[in-house]
C-alpha cells in the first residue's frame, strides 16, 4: 500500500500498478494529481480534498471516497474490460465534484434482450449507440424507419402486471439512469464497452 500526504505528478513518470495495489491520499492539505495514471485501488481520505489537474486517471478495481472532495475535472474513468469492472465504493463523509466516466464491458453470447441502465446523470440512449450498440425503430436510431423497435424503458406508473410497464423508446435522446431501466435486444457474439459520462448518482 502507498500513502500520499502531498500531491502526485506522473506527467513524465512511468508508474505501473499491480492488481490489488492500493494508493491512499491521506494528507491534510489540498492535493493534486497530474499526468495520465492507471490505478488499481484509489482512495481519497484527505479532508482538504484532491483535485485532478491534468491527465486521464484510469481506475481498474475500486475508487474509495472516505473523506474530502475528489474534483475530477472530467478526467476519472472507471474501467471495464474482459478482466474485470471497476466500481465506486461507498462514499463516506466525502464527495465527488465533476463528471465520472463509467464503462461496462459486455461479452455477448446468443442474441437476445439485455437489461441495462446508467449510473450517471444526464446520460441518454445516444451514449450506448456511440458505444456501438445498434438501435432501430425510433428517431435518431441507427435504423429509424425499421419496422421493429429493439429498445424499451420501464414505466412504473403503468398499472397491471410487471410486463405492462415496458414502453418502446421513441427518441435517441431519451434519458437513462437507475430510475429508468432499459431492455435492449443485442446482437450475438459481439463485445461492447458501454461508456457514459456524468455526475454519478449517490445516496
Amino acid at each position: 500500500r502507498i500513502f500520499i500526504g502531498g500531491s502526485w505528478d506522473n506527467s513524465s513518470g512511468s508508474y505501473t500498478y499491480s492488481a490489488g495495489d492500493s494508493v491512499t491520499f491521506d494528507g491534510s492539505n489540498p492535493s493534486t494529481i497530474t499526468g495520465d495514471t492507471d490505478w488499481s485501488i484509489l482512495t481519497l481520505d484527505n479532508i482538504s480534498g484532491v483535485s485532478v489537474s491534468s491527465g486521464t486517471q484510469n481506475i481498474f478495481q475500486r475508487l474509495n471516497i472516505k473523506s474530502g472532495t475528489l474534483t475530477t475535472n472530467s478526467n476519472v474513468v472507471l474501467v471495464s474490460n474482459a478482466s474485470g469492472t471497476a466500481m465506486l465504493d461507498n462514499i463516506e463523509s466525502g464527495a465527488i465534484s465533476g463528471s465520472l466516466t463509467v464503462q461496462r464491458y459486455l461479452s455477448l453470447g446468443p442474441q437476445g434482450w439485455r437489461d441495462i441502465t446508467s449510473p450517471v446523470q444526464g446520460s441518454t440512449i445516444l451514449d450506448w449507440q456511440n458505444s456501438g450498440v445498434i438501435f432501430s425503430g425510433f428517431t435518431g436510431s441507427s435504423f429509424p424507419s425499421f419496422g421493429w423497435t429493439n429498445a424499451y424503458t420501464y414505466d412504473e406508473t403503468q398499472g397491471g402486471s410487471l410486463d405492462v410497464g415496458w414502453t418502446a423508446v421513441n427518441d435517441i435522446g431519451n434519458s437513462t439512469g437507475p430510475a429508468s431501466a432499459h431492455r435492449v435486444f443485442m446482437d450475438s457474439s459481439v463485445n461492447y464497452t458501454l461508456e457514459v459520462s456524468g455526475v454519478p448518482y449517490t445516496g
